[in-house]
């Protein structure tokens, strides 16, 4: 796992070939958002929640063991742009969130792509 990585050495800031570091990829994983047709009729997915849930944890443990929300892959998204492209709303919220549930500076809302999109763009 990520924790069990970090504990071991590794760095939470490396990055892949599109300068993505582990906090992108995690605020992105399974991008397969299940939104529903038609919000009344709609039943709770417990599944969705606890991949969330699961999502939020490894952000978690990146985040206190020293990844920055704030920095950018190659096409200037940063993890923020990456949960809002997949529908992660729960990571959003936590994203936004982090000055006050972590102590550390919030997801950037207005920070721009290279494309000039903002997370809000990438939701939509």
């Amino acid at each position: 796992t990520v924790s069990q990585l970090l504990g071991k050495g590794s760095a939470p800031e490396c990055r892949d070939a599109f300068f993505r570091s582990a906090l992108h990829l995690a605020a992105r994983a399974d991008a397969t958002p299940m939104r529903p047709a038609d919000s009344l009729t709609a039943t709770h997915n417990w599944q969705d929640e606890r991949r969330e849930t699961a999502i939020i944890g490894t952000l978690q443990a990146l985040l206190m063991a020293g990844a920055r929300v704030t920095a950018r892959d190659q096409f200037g998204f940063t993890a923020l742009h990456h949960a809002a492209q997949a529908g992660h709303a729960a990571v959003i919220e936590f994203l936004l969130g982090l000055n006050t549930s972590l102590s550390l500076p919030r997801a950037p809302l207005e920070a721009d792509t290279n494309a000039e999109e903002k997370a809000l763009h990438l939701a939509a």
